[in-house]
């Protein structure tokens, strides 16, 4: 299963930069640059995928992005949660 998502960075009001993601509102992350903010994500991502399994809910697939969108996915032990849970939930 991919679980690579893409990710959109943007100047925020406070003079940060945002990461958002297009699959998953919930995860939102932001740093003092994009290289910051961008070194965050994986982490937001992984707190939200949690979320999802917590829940019961099934991850939601990730889409392939639009031109100019980062790609980001979780780390390690992470991938594997989301990734089986499905099968071994009912």
């Amino acid at each position: 299963m991919n679980l690579t998502y893409p990710a959109t960075i943007t100047p925020d009001t406070n003079g940060q930069w945002l990461v958002t993601f297009t699959d998953i509102p919930e995860a939102t992350s932001s740093g003092d640059s994009e290289e910051d903010a961008l070194a965050h994500a994986p982490a937001a991502l992984e707190t939200a995928l949690e979320f999802y399994t917590d829940e019961g809910r099934d991850p939601p697939t990730p889409s392939k992005g639009r031109a100019g969108d980062y790609m980001v996915s979780p780390s390690g032990l992470v991938l594997l949660k989301p990734a089986v849970y499905p099968g071994i939930r009912n």
